[in-house]
């Protein structure tokens, strides 16, 4: 009995063998019109430059060189066949298999091979190294000048592009505007300032998207008279009752200058002139901390903190 169970098992045994030995493994090679290729094509990696061969062959009678021109399909997004054959790019699509790729291939007689259906081309796409499919941001932003115009540049790149380009934070300086296709900014800018911002590049060639922020920015838009600067660089005290004056003084940009107190306040009882002649009598002791401001001619400025101490007088009443 266990000599006819071990018969039957080597009986089962045979027959798996032979069905394993005649089951046929895909062919990667195609025939087609007597042009035979390799249609199973090296994988992919997502984010990495590929580049292959196609290398038809046929009987002597087909002779290359070979023309390749792709008629339909699905190569993955940023790949692309050439007319001699080369399938090169880089991708960040989606990790999977791609098919069909269908290639007509014309040999230097003219015989046409459509690889088409059951014979189409196929591809696979697998993962991205580190790092692999990461967008980088780069700025190109000159500074800029009230109302004149403005053009500076964002640009993306580690995938295939094209990117869509938006503000991901901050503000960029009013009026001007980011060019969402190709990454200018440009305008005229009408506030002086400096504005910072973050900028999101979008890859949407692949799924998924590939994005990147690149950032902060800085745009840095001056006043058209250029930078003023507000002189001396102190100012002496004072006593209360007793009468002051010091003349502030400005240089850079066009003149003449007018001055005004822009932060904190003068000490009680003094008054700035619009031509710099900070004067009065002071009625309350104590120390003062304010901001002087002087424009120039064509709308430049600048400015100065001071601090100036007004100590206790002796005051007669009557």
């Amino acid at each position: 009995m266990i000599r006819r169970l071990m018969r039957s098992l080597g009986a089962l045994l045979l027959i798996a063998c032979a069905l394993v030995v005649a089951s046929p493994t895909m062919a990667a090679n195609k025939t087609v019109n007597g042009i035979t290729a390799d249609t199973i094509l090296p994988q992919i990696q997502r984010g990495v430059a590929y580049s292959f061969q196609l290398a038809p062959t046929g009987p002597g009678a087909y002779t290359g060189p070979y023309t390749f021109s792709f008629l339909s399909g699905a190569f993955p997004a940023g790949i692309t066949l050439s007319r001699s054959g080369l399938v090169s790019g880089t991708t960040c699509s989606a990790i999977g298999n791609y098919s069909p790729q269908n290639i007509r291939i014309v040999d230097n007689n003219g015989r046409v091979a459509d690889f088409t259906g059951g014979n189409s081309f196929s591809v696979n796409v697998t993962t991205a190294p580190a790092n692999g499919c990461s967008v980088t941001v780069t700025a190109n932003l000159p500074p800029a000048s009230q109302a004149n115009n403005y053009n500076g540049r964002v640009t993306a790149s580690g995938t295939p592009g094209p990117y869509i380009y938006t503000v991901s934070s901050g503000a960029l300086p009013p009026v001007l505007a980011l060019q969402a296709s190709t990454g200018t900014i440009n305008g005229l800018p009408q506030t002086p300032g400096t504005y910072s911002f973050t900028i999101l590049a979008t890859d949407n060639s692949s799924t998924p998207a590939s994005t990147g922020v690149g950032g902060p920015f800085t745009i840095v838009v001056a006043a058209p008279g250029g930078t003023t600067t507000v002189n001396p660089p102190t100012l002496p005290n004072g006593a209360n009752g007793t009468p002051y004056s010091q003349t502030l003084s400005a240089s850079g940009g066009a003149p003449p200058y007018t001055f005004a107190v822009t932060a904190g306040g003068q000490p009680a009882g003094l008054t700035l002139a619009a031509n710099g002649v900070l004067s009065g009598t002071p009625t309350v002791a104590g120390t003062y901390t304010f901001t002087v401001t002087a424009t120039n001619f064509n709308g430049g400025f600048g400015s100065r903190a001071y601090s100036v101490t007004i100590a206790p007088g002796n005051i007669l009443t009557i």
